[in-house]
């Protein structure tokens, strides 16, 4: 499962929050399945509640995939949590962001029949696209 992460505002700290966000959702299992570790994001904020793995294990989960599928769900805003003061939620507050689906009152994209999704195809787009993001994914894909 993915989502999609843009920053609420167009500011340094939540341009980064929309970074680390994705680094909590593709890029945890991309990372550790190609190159046999969790993001460096990851390792930053959640420190030694995340584990680690053996030499052993790291050789054998770099030994790579033949396919990997993506569903990708919505799309939402995010704001740093990290040096700004916001609620944290449950899903996305390992990341130290807030996650919202309005940005000035307007809705990230249309209402889908789930209050917490929303049609928004450049996100899918952006999520497995290598054209304008520097996503997890994108690396990966260059890098294989």
């Amino acid at each position: 499962m993915t989502q999609w992460y843009e920053p609420l505002r167009n500011i340094t700290i939540d341009i980064l929050a929309a970074q680390r966000a994705l680094s909590f959702e593709m890029a945890w299992f991309l990372d550790a399945l190609l190159q046999g570790d969790y993001p460096i994001e990851m390792r930053r904020v959640l420190g030694s509640r995340l584990p680690t793995f053996t030499d052993e294990e790291k050789t054998k989960l770099r030994k790579g995939v033949d396919f990997i599928g993506v569903n990708h769900y919505t799309s939402l805003y995010v704001k740093d949590c990290m040096f700004s003061p916001c609620e944290l939620d449950k899903f996305s507050g390992n990341a130290l962001v807030f996650a919202t689906s309005q940005r000035n009152g307007v809705l990230i994209g249309a209402s889908t029949g789930m209050p917490t999704m929303f049609v928004v195809p450049h996100g899918m787009e952006k999520d497995i696209s290598c054209k304008d993001t520097t996503t997890h994914l994108c690396k990966h894909a260059t890098k294989q």
